[in-house]
């Protein structure tokens, strides 16, 4: 189901389709029925049992509409595999409010988290960290063209040391810098369970050091593409490269 009007009864429509798994939502900000459209869809998400997947990218969300969402225990659904929230602005605190409906809880069963093109900085990673350093069902994590800087990356790849079960995960444009890459050699080279598959940090400033360091690296193969001066490198590491 595709909705785009901001006076579309979500709510009533998705009562009448019991077998509904996806969902795809885009928000009109400027208009000024944002809110109450905004209130409707967490009761639209309890009556839908078999919803799995769920696009709300590219509707200016901001904190506040997230809380409107997913705080307070409106929403009561944890069907929801697959969570797209790409180009919003959404910050670190937006993001705790994801992550303890979505990942916090021992029940979690999200899969795929896309936070794309958000205002998710150092705080964030820390967040992401902390909960993924635990959780089990994560597969995908796209955080590209955000700004978790050298501190949060560091900060979501040394919890990251923990973690068996995340497969793909791209850090692209984030300002990833030294910490960082000594954070990643680390979590590549002391989790002798980890089940990543694909790391993307293309379009970060490491210097020629970084570039070196995370290369001895022998647990993944890594391709390195584009220009040899820092902020230039395009970076894939893992066995396989996943297109985000």
């Amino acid at each position: 189901l595709s909705a785009r009007s901001h006076d579309f009864p979500l709510d009533e429509v998705c009562a009448q389709l019991p077998n509904l798994n996806r969902l795809d939502v885009k928000y009109d900000l400027e208009s000024s029925s944002h809110v109450s459209s905004l209130e409707m869809l967490p009761r639209a998400l309890n009556v839908s049992s078999n919803l799995v997947s769920l696009t709300l990218q590219d509707s200016f969300l901001t904190d506040n509409d997230v809380a409107t969402m997913f705080d307070n225990g409106s929403c009561t659904n944890f069907t929801i595999l697959n969570l797209n929230l790409a180009h919003n602005n959404i910050s670190s605190t937006g993001l705790g409010v994801v992550v303890s409906h979505f990942l916090a809880p021992p029940t979690s069963v999200l899969c795929s988290l896309d936070m794309m093109g958000n205002k998710i900085d150092s705080q964030g990673g820390s967040l992401l960290g902390q909960a993924l350093a635990t959780n089990e069902s994560l597969l995908s994590l796209n955080l590209r063209l955000n700004h978790l800087g050298d501190g949060g990356g560091s900060a979501l790849l040394d919890c990251l040391a923990n973690n068996v079960t995340l497969r793909y995960l791209n850090l692209s444009a984030n300002e990833l810098a030294s910490l960082s890459a000594n954070a990643l050699v680390n979590m590549l080279e002391s989790n002798d369970s980890l089940s990543l598959e694909a790391v993307i940090i293309t379009s970060n400033p490491f210097s020629d050091e970084d570039e070196e360091a995370i290369k001895s690296c022998d647990r993944c193969f890594l391709d390195v593409r584009g220009g040899s001066s820092p902020g230039r490198q395009e970076m894939f590491l893992g066995k396989s490269i996943m297109p985000f």
